[in-house]
């Protein structure tokens, strides 16, 4: 309801009063009553305008927080993936962005071989996922404001967290096993945990089909844009 529609209920309800009553209420009552009657129109009105402005705002926020942890849903998964590159190369100690990602022990000349220099690649690759999901963090939290902590695209978010940390802790657990200052019974702890669990250090490149690590990472993220697409297409 408009301005003008309350300004014409307000005058039918004017006449209607006046006609009906044969003008025995007074011009000043009849005033205060059509002054109340324009009072409480307005102020629906009001109401509902203030109520329209909120679900618009409400709209708008999760629209464009969808389109945000979109697309941090395909650097997270690109991250995993470039985690996993297969063989690891020399080249990227010299990377600027290795050298700053890494800690400088690992940099120290006189610690050069297999080990170090994988360790010097990982902990740069650690960084790139680590980074993206530090942006996804605070972008959930709004996202459980908004839609719920159950919110099925939150949820699915899980997965990829889970899938992080089972390759952070496998990947570590190799690099235990070839560190040249382990001790041989260091090296049988590691092997063991290794052999109870699936060999997700690197990509299968070759056949893809059959790295089920990826197939994970992909069937999670699916699960992460087909939620957000509806709320985009809502």
């Amino acid at each position: 309801m408009n301005i003008s529609s309350a300004n014409i209920i307000i005058a039918a309800v004017f006449l209607v009063i006046g006609n009906g009553i044969g003008g025995k209420i007074s011009t000043g009552i009849l005033s205060n009553m059509v002054t109340a009657l324009a009072t409480a129109i307005m102020a629906g009105v009001a109401l509902k305008g203030l109520s329209l402005w909120k679900k618009q705002a409400k709209w708008n926020a999760g629209y464009y927080l969808a389109k945000r942890l979109l697309k941090l849903a395909h650097q997270y998964s690109d991250a995993i993936y470039h985690f996993r590159i297969s063989p690891l190369k020399t080249s990227e100690l010299s990377d600027p962005l290795t050298r700053k990602l890494t800690d400088q022990e690992c940099l120290d000349e006189n610690k050069q071989g297999i080990y170090w220099g994988s360790l010097c690649i990982y902990q740069a690759r650690s960084e790139i996922v680590a980074n993206v999901r530090y942006e996804l963090y605070p972008e959930i939290v709004e996202g459980e404001a908004l839609w719920g902590e159950s919110d099925n695209a939150l949820r699915a978010f899980d997965r990829l967290f889970e899938l992080e940390k089972e390759l952070n802790f496998y990947v570590s657990t190799t690099l235990q096993l070839e560190n040249p200052d382990a001790t041989p019974e260091e090296r049988k702890q590691c092997k063991i945990i290794l052999d109870a669990r699936r060999d997700i250090q690197f990509a299968n490149s070759k056949n893809p089909d059959e790295d089920e690590f990826s197939a994970d990472v992909s069937e999670a993220l699916g699960h992460i844009v087909e939620s957000l697409r509806s709320r985009l297409a809502s």
